[in-house]
Order: structure tokens, then sequence, then C-alpha cells
């Protein structure tokens, strides 16, 4: 993906900046020791179109939305195991819906598990 960070500070500026680029997310997690690594833990990413979103209190608070919903874990439960994951996040049903798959694997091998489907992300007019 692009290499510009783009600020986005608050929802509304985030849902019109959707009317231009996709919203995605990217996860991994990561074993603390891999072949091109040391030290594991949970990475998440958020891209609207080619740009990264840069991480600021919004982003910061759009994992966690992204942590809760897909269950995904701080760092991963088996020592040689990582799993990889990305969702495309849009407009649904005046909500905001999350279609996202994801694979487990030792890494350099084929996955192992995987998965997929759909949920609200963050509903918009709950009341």
């Amino acid at each position: 993906m692009g290499q510009n960070a783009i600020v986005i500070e608050n929802l509304d500026t985030l849902l019109e900046s959707l009317d231009q680029a996709d919203l995605v997310a990217e996860w991994r997690v990561l074993p603390t020791i891999g072949p091109d690594w040391i030290g594991g833990g949970r990475f998440i990413e958020f891209y609207l179109g080619e740009q990264k979103l840069a991480e600021n209190q919004f982003q910061k608070r759009l994992c966690q939305i992204l942590i809760e919903r897909l269950n995904i874990p701080e760092k991963s439960p088996d020592d040689r195991e990582m799993m990889v994951g990305e969702g495309d996040i849009l407009l649904k049903d005046r909500d905001l819906v999350i279609e996202f798959h994801w694979y487990k694997t030792v890494p350099y091998m084929h996955h192992h598990d995987s998965g997929g489907g759909a949920c609200i992300f963050l509903a918009l007019n709950a009341g």
C-alpha cells in the first residue's frame, strides 16, 4: 500500500472519505520468534485507498473496535504460529460492516486454519 499516511481525526471525516476510497484493515499476530523477527505481538494497520491511516486517537479507537469485533488475540497462542487477516470496511444498511478473512500458519508453510465472514464493525444508528 501507499507510503504517505493520511490523518483522519473523527468518524464524520472517515465517512466523508469513504465516498472517495475504500477502508481496509490488515492485522498480524506474530509469535515471539520468527524467521525474520524477534518479538511478537499484534500489529494492526488501516488503509484508506492506498494511504495508511496515521496513528492517532481515532485510529487507535478503530484498532480497539477491530480487536473486540473479531476477537484478535494480543499474542500468538502458539510459539511458532502466526495469524494474518484482512478486512474491507464498507458502509451498508447505514452501518459500517467489515467483510474479513484470516488464516493461521507457521511462517513459510501453507496455512492450516482459516476463516472469514462479515459483521457490524460500527453501528452508526444505534439508538
